[in-house]
C-alpha cells in the first residue's frame, strides 16, 4: 500500500461529492470548490502534467 492509497481510493463514483478544498489557479487567484458548487454544477478534472 503507497501513501496515496491510503489517502484517498482508486476511483471515484460519478456524482460522488469532492471535499471542501482551495487551491491557487495559474493566475494566483484561490479557487473555492464550496463557492464554485454554491453557484452552479461544477466538474472536476486533474491533469497529471509531466513525471
Amino acid at each position: 500500500m503507497t501513501a496515496i492509497d491510503a489517502v484517498a481510493p482508486a476511483t471515484v463514483s460519478t456524482e460522488a461529492s469532492a471535499p471542501a478544498f482551495s487551491l491557487p489557479a495559474q493566475d494566483g487567484q484561490i479557487v473555492d470548490l464550496a463557492r464554485l458548487t454554491a453557484a452552479s454544477d461544477v466538474a472536476l478534472v486533474f491533469y497529471r502534467g509531466h513525471w
